[in-house]
């Protein structure tokens, strides 16, 4: 029925949603430096960017998470 279908779906969404977030988490961190560099960062700012890029980095499965779940919620009106 449609409720078992909505509930796949949410699951697969889930599941994309916490890998995509680890890719990106660890794309993010074996490239925070490169990624700075083509943005042009000064070389002050540098240090302090690249550890603010990879803590921020760190949230990447967490934001897409609860991206998806929003999504879900919206879906069944109830946000």
């Amino acid at each position: 029925d449609d409720s078992e279908e909505a509930e796949r779906t949410l699951a697969q969404a889930l599941t994309a949603g916490v890998v995509i977030g680890i890719a990106s988490l660890l794309a993010l961190e074996a490239s925070a430096g490169p990624i700075l560099r083509t943005m042009g960062t000064s070389a002050e700012a540098f240090d302090q960017a690249e550890g603010y890029l990879r803590i921020r980095a760190l949230a990447a499965p967490a934001v897409l998470t609860t991206s998806v779940a929003n999504g879900a919620f919206r879906g069944l009106l109830d946000s």
